[in-house]
């Protein structure tokens, strides 16, 4: 690769946008929008159902297991149910 090529290739272009945004930001914003992207603003209803699915989730279906059974075996993860 020459060196106008590496100058000029997408992944340099990229991380040089991403450092002068930065660069750009204040710490004390970092913060907020950092805080802003990792807090879920749920409304009542939402909260609801989530807890809901969180105490009592409902049983996968045969498609899931199915699924799981695939990537289990793809992964070479052993049950200790299967032992």
């Amino acid at each position: 690769m020459t060196h106008s090529m590496a100058r000029n290739s997408p992944e340099k272009s990229l991380r040089s946008k991403s450092e002068r945004l930065e660069a750009r930001i204040s710490p004390q914003n970092k913060d907020q929008i950092i805080q802003e992207h990792e807090i879920m603003v749920l409304s009542r209803k939402d909260q609801e159902v989530f807890v809901e699915a969180l105490f009592n989730p409902p049983e996968p279906s045969n498609k899931l297991r199915l699924a799981a059974q695939r990537y289990k075996k793809n992964m070479g993860v052993v049950s200790a149910i299967n032992r």
